[in-house]
Protein backbone atom coordinates (compact mmCIF):
# COMPACT_ATOMS: atom_id res chain seq x y z
CA UNK A 1 0.00 0.00 0.00
CA UNK A 2 1.00 3.16 -1.14
CA UNK A 3 1.35 6.36 1.25
CA UNK A 4 -0.03 8.99 0.07
CA UNK A 5 0.17 11.64 3.22
CA UNK A 6 3.08 12.97 4.98
CA UNK A 7 3.50 12.66 8.98
CA UNK A 8 2.14 15.53 10.51
CA UNK A 9 2.80 17.21 13.95
CA UNK A 10 0.41 16.25 16.79
CA UNK A 11 -2.61 18.00 17.01
CA UNK A 12 -1.93 20.57 19.61
CA UNK A 13 -5.56 22.20 19.16
CA UNK A 14 -7.55 21.72 22.16
CA UNK A 15 -11.14 20.13 21.22
CA UNK A 16 -13.19 23.07 23.66
CA UNK A 17 -11.66 25.83 21.46
CA UNK A 18 -14.33 24.78 18.95
CA UNK A 19 -17.04 26.41 21.08
CA UNK A 20 -15.53 30.18 21.04
CA UNK A 21 -14.27 30.19 17.62
CA UNK A 22 -18.01 29.70 16.53
CA UNK A 23 -19.27 32.04 18.76
CA UNK A 24 -16.39 34.58 17.90
CA UNK A 25 -16.97 33.85 13.77
CA UNK A 26 -20.55 34.68 14.16
CA UNK A 27 -20.31 37.52 16.75
CA UNK A 28 -22.05 35.87 18.83
CA UNK A 29 -21.85 37.05 23.12
CA UNK A 30 -22.67 34.83 25.42
CA UNK A 31 -21.63 34.65 29.19
CA UNK A 32 -19.89 31.33 28.24
CA UNK A 33 -17.27 33.35 26.99
CA UNK A 34 -16.73 35.73 30.36
CA UNK A 35 -17.10 32.18 32.80
CA UNK A 36 -14.25 30.11 31.15
CA UNK A 37 -10.74 30.38 30.19
CA UNK A 38 -10.91 28.77 26.41
CA UNK A 39 -9.92 31.06 23.74
CA UNK A 40 -11.08 30.52 19.72
CA UNK A 41 -8.48 29.47 17.30
CA UNK A 42 -6.86 32.16 15.91
CA UNK A 43 -5.79 30.90 12.75
CA UNK A 44 -9.25 29.94 11.99
CA UNK A 45 -10.23 33.77 12.52
CA UNK A 46 -7.30 34.95 10.51
CA UNK A 47 -8.20 33.08 7.63
CA UNK A 48 -12.07 33.97 8.14
CA UNK A 49 -11.10 37.65 8.02
CA UNK A 50 -9.15 37.49 4.55
CA UNK A 51 -11.58 35.16 3.24
CA UNK A 52 -14.91 37.09 4.07
CA UNK A 53 -13.82 40.38 5.46
CA UNK A 54 -14.68 42.00 8.56
CA UNK A 55 -18.08 44.32 9.58
CA UNK A 56 -18.71 46.69 12.16
CA UNK A 57 -21.37 45.02 13.86
CA UNK A 58 -19.06 41.67 13.98
CA UNK A 59 -15.28 40.95 14.07
CA UNK A 60 -15.88 38.73 11.08
CA UNK A 61 -18.66 39.26 8.13
CA UNK A 62 -19.58 35.34 8.51
CA UNK A 63 -23.03 35.02 8.24
CA UNK A 64 -22.85 30.83 9.11
CA UNK A 65 -20.47 28.62 10.17
CA UNK A 66 -20.52 24.53 8.72
CA UNK A 67 -18.52 22.43 10.60
CA UNK A 68 -18.47 18.84 9.30
CA UNK A 69 -17.59 16.38 12.06
CA UNK A 70 -15.83 12.85 10.67
CA UNK A 71 -17.06 10.60 13.59
CA UNK A 72 -13.86 8.82 14.83
CA UNK A 73 -12.20 9.33 12.20
CA UNK A 74 -8.17 9.00 13.05
CA UNK A 75 -5.19 11.35 12.04
CA UNK A 76 -3.01 8.46 10.43
CA UNK A 77 -6.06 7.55 8.68
CA UNK A 78 -6.76 10.59 7.20
CA UNK A 79 -2.96 11.02 6.39
CA UNK A 80 -2.33 7.52 5.04
CA UNK A 81 -5.51 7.86 2.86
CA UNK A 82 -6.00 11.05 1.63
CA UNK A 83 -7.41 10.67 -1.72
CA UNK A 84 -10.32 9.26 0.06
CA UNK A 85 -10.84 12.32 1.83
CA UNK A 86 -10.08 14.70 -1.41
CA UNK A 87 -13.92 15.74 -2.80
CA UNK A 88 -14.52 16.62 0.75
CA UNK A 89 -10.97 18.65 1.85
CA UNK A 90 -11.49 20.48 -2.03
CA UNK A 91 -15.23 21.82 -0.73
CA UNK A 92 -13.72 22.33 2.31
CA UNK A 93 -13.25 26.37 3.54
CA UNK A 94 -10.51 25.28 6.54
CA UNK A 95 -9.77 21.80 7.75
CA UNK A 96 -8.02 21.66 11.58
CA UNK A 97 -6.46 18.98 12.91
CA UNK A 98 -7.79 19.13 16.70
CA UNK A 99 -6.62 16.99 19.93
CA UNK A 100 -8.92 14.48 21.35
CA UNK A 101 -10.33 14.46 24.66
CA UNK A 102 -9.70 11.75 27.21
CA UNK A 103 -11.30 9.33 26.66
CA UNK A 104 -11.63 10.08 23.37
CA UNK A 105 -14.67 8.86 22.90
CA UNK A 106 -16.96 10.63 20.01
CA UNK A 107 -19.79 11.18 22.85
CA UNK A 108 -17.12 12.64 25.11
CA UNK A 109 -15.32 14.57 22.37
CA UNK A 110 -18.59 16.32 21.01
CA UNK A 111 -19.29 17.35 24.09
CA UNK A 112 -16.25 18.96 24.57
CA UNK A 113 -16.18 20.62 21.34
CA UNK A 114 -19.82 21.98 22.04
CA UNK A 115 -20.08 23.24 25.70
CA UNK A 116 -16.19 24.33 25.12
CA UNK A 117 -15.48 22.38 28.68
CA UNK A 118 -13.42 19.19 29.21
CA UNK A 119 -15.04 15.74 29.99
CA UNK A 120 -15.59 16.56 33.81
CA UNK A 121 -17.01 19.71 33.77
CA UNK A 122 -19.82 18.57 31.11
CA UNK A 123 -20.20 15.26 32.59
CA UNK A 124 -20.31 13.02 29.41
CA UNK A 125 -17.43 10.05 30.17
CA UNK A 126 -18.35 7.65 27.76
CA UNK A 127 -20.52 6.28 25.42
CA UNK A 128 -23.43 5.04 28.37
CA UNK A 129 -26.14 8.01 28.83
CA UNK A 130 -24.32 11.07 26.83
CA UNK A 131 -27.09 13.03 28.17
CA UNK A 132 -25.71 16.75 28.78
CA UNK A 133 -26.85 18.99 31.46
CA UNK A 134 -24.94 22.04 30.27
CA UNK A 135 -25.92 24.28 27.42
CA UNK A 136 -23.92 23.82 24.07
CA UNK A 137 -23.02 26.65 21.18
CA UNK A 138 -26.12 25.21 19.33
CA UNK A 139 -28.40 25.44 22.44
CA UNK A 140 -26.86 29.44 22.69
CA UNK A 141 -27.57 30.10 19.04
CA UNK A 142 -30.89 29.25 19.01
CA UNK A 143 -31.45 31.15 22.20
CA UNK A 144 -29.76 34.44 20.01
CA UNK A 145 -32.59 33.81 17.24
CA UNK A 146 -30.15 32.25 14.70
CA UNK A 147 -31.22 28.88 12.64
CA UNK A 148 -28.94 26.14 13.96
CA UNK A 149 -29.28 22.55 11.95
CA UNK A 150 -27.39 18.90 13.28
CA UNK A 151 -27.80 16.66 10.66
CA UNK A 152 -26.89 12.80 11.44
CA UNK A 153 -28.35 9.36 11.62
CA UNK A 154 -30.74 8.03 14.73
CA UNK A 155 -28.94 6.28 17.35
CA UNK A 156 -25.74 8.49 16.43
CA UNK A 157 -23.52 9.65 19.52
CA UNK A 158 -24.28 13.42 18.02
CA UNK A 159 -28.11 12.53 17.83
CA UNK A 160 -28.24 10.88 21.46
CA UNK A 161 -26.66 14.15 22.69
CA UNK A 162 -29.15 16.51 21.29
CA UNK A 163 -32.68 14.77 21.31
CA UNK A 164 -33.87 16.22 23.77
CA UNK A 165 -32.81 19.60 22.67
CA UNK A 166 -35.43 22.27 21.01
CA UNK A 167 -32.88 22.80 17.96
Amino acid sequence: MKKEGKKAEFNTLDLTSVRPTIEALLGLKTTRGTDFDVKPVERVLTLAKLKFGEKKQRVIDCDRVFLYNPDAIASWVFENHISIFRPLTSRAGLTCDMLAMDPPVTPVCFASMYTGMQPEEHGIQSYQKPVLQVNTVFDDLAAAGLKVAIICTAGDSIAEIFKERNI
